[in-house]
């Protein structure tokens, strides 16, 4: 699996530094003959930073995290996570002893005795990325890494290196994107972050692929002799082809919930209302116990509050509803903003319903927009596929929002009843949806709304 795709995920934002999060994991038991820590904890150091690791509404997320929390839960470890500024804090931890695994999310090498390679996982090569149109006359790379060693053969004077110590290889490229543009500064850094960085800002591209590809592994402190047939085992049956191929999407596919956290969706002023149709929308709500600042967040999604929206395929008002769904639901006219608002309040209690057995009401919440978006008889087909790949079907985070762009691959949906679906567009809808509802919610408190409207007292 070589990481030339797009990136996923990122920081919350630029350069932020997550705190570190032990979260314990319980599942199944140890290899034999296998001596693990008394103190029943797994010790590892990993970067923050685009697919790797960051923190996404409270929670830990990130491809490698991912993998982490996976393997602690096979081994029946509790994860305890430290995160990585530059080399030398990682070089410190083992040597007093802090770390049992270090997850360097790219290529590296190390001369020390103390360290031992675990399985390899991945491939990755290096590139140079810098903004589209400009000639880059300086490269910037790190020391020690496989990027520096790729770039002296490619980069001859009047080409100039700039070796830039501290940090990885996101820092560096999140230090690229501060630079004012007409520069012709680029930067060398391995292919998963670079890819990442050209996903989540088109103004920068990936110039030149640089060196043969190397494996990216894990690395062990030598002392921990049980971990090493214990990563064997686990990257030998515990990861499957289909749930790398699931993580692989979330993360390397998927970058748009993550740019969508800095959209400035609404004012930042407490007001009276969130769209002109606030009466309607409170109306239905009162009706049938929907939220009306989730149908707010739809309708904004849906056709931005466009009451006369037509779609390329037909969809029609507010709500955006197809001539068949209309027709389903009792909905004879989809411009009436008082008919619509109640036709989408009803029809999304309806789908929140139809999955009582989720394990939340967030989950419950997260499948019905999906729902609304692509079908429910699609999630329904996503739910068992997550099941059959070892993930959690009654779990949006942990299971539905993994599945359901997978259904977009023959490999996938063949066996499923509804057929091909772009659930990756039904994955980004939703999140869309329930981030812009979030922020409604902060936005206008509902005790605030119910008492007069505004704010309290300064």
């Amino acid at each position: 699996m070589r990481y030339a795709t797009s990136v996923a995920c990122v920081l919350l934002s630029f350069g932020c530094k997550p705190s570190p999060s032990p979260e314990a994991q319980t599942r199944t038991a140890q290899p034999k003959n296998v001596k693990a820590p008394a103190d029943n904890a797994l010790r590892v150091m990993l970067r923050a930073g685009l697919t790797d690791y960051f923190v996404y509404r409270g929670k830990p997320r990130g491809f490698e995290h991912e993998l982490l929390r996976r393997f602690a839960r096979q081994t029946d470890r509790r994860l305890s996570l430290t995160i990585a500024n530059n080399d030398e804090e990682v070089a410190t931890a083992l040597l007093n002893g802090e770390v049992d695994l270090w997850v360097p999310a790219q290529a590296w090498t190390s001369k020390s005795e103390r360290w031992q390679a675990g399985p390899q996982y991945a491939h990755t090569d290096s590139v140079v990325v810098g903004r589209k149109g400009e000639r880059p006359s300086e490269m910037r790379v790190r020391p020690a890494s496989a990027a520096l060693e790729d770039l002296t053969r490619w980069c001859a004077p009047p080409c100039k290196q700039r070796i830039v110590a501290g940090g990885g290889d996101w820092k560096l490229l999140n230090d690229l994107r501060q630079e004012k543009p007409g520069q012709g500064i680029a930067a060398a850094v391995n292919r998963r972050h670079g890819s990442a960085l050209t996903s989540l800002d088109p103004s920068f591209e990936i110039i030149h692929g640089m060196g043969k590809a190397r494996p990216v592994r894990w690395w062990i402190n030598s002392k921990q002799t049980w971990l090493k047939p214990a990563l064997e085992k686990f990257f030998a049956g515990g990861i499957t082809p289909k749930l790398l191929a699931a993580l692989q999407v979330r993360y390397f596919d998927n970058p748009f919930q993550m740019r969508l956290r800095a959209r400035p969706w609404v004012r930042s002023d407490l007001a009276k209302r969130i769209t002109r149709w606030d009466k309607d929308l409170r109306r239905a709500e009162a009706r049938y116990g929907v939220d009306w600042r989730l149908l707010a967040a739809v309708m904004m999604v849906e056709s931005a509050q466009k009451r006369m929206a037509v779609s390329s395929v037909g969809a029609q008002g507010l709500f955006q509803f197809m001539p068949r769904t209309a027709k389903e639901i009792g909905l004879s006219d989809p411009n009436d903003p008082r008919a619509a608002s109640l036709a989408a309040a009803r029809y999304l209690r309806q789908l929140t319903r139809r999955f009582a057995g989720a394990s939340s009401p967030y989950d419950q919440r997260m499948m019905a927009l999906a729902s609304y978006n692509v079908g429910p008889g699609h999630v329904d087909d996503a739910r068992l596929l997550a099941g059959s790949i070892n993930l959690e079907p009654d779990s949006w985070d942990e299971g539905v929002s993994l599945s359901l762009p997978l259904l977009a691959h023959q490999q996938f949906n063949k066996d499923a009843k509804h057929g091909f679906c772009q659930g990756l567009i039904a994955t980004r809808y939703a999140e869309q949806v329930s981030d812009l509802f979030e922020q409604y919610s902060q936005l206008l408190p509902k005790r605030l709304i119910d008492v007069d409207g505004g704010p309290e007292g300064p």
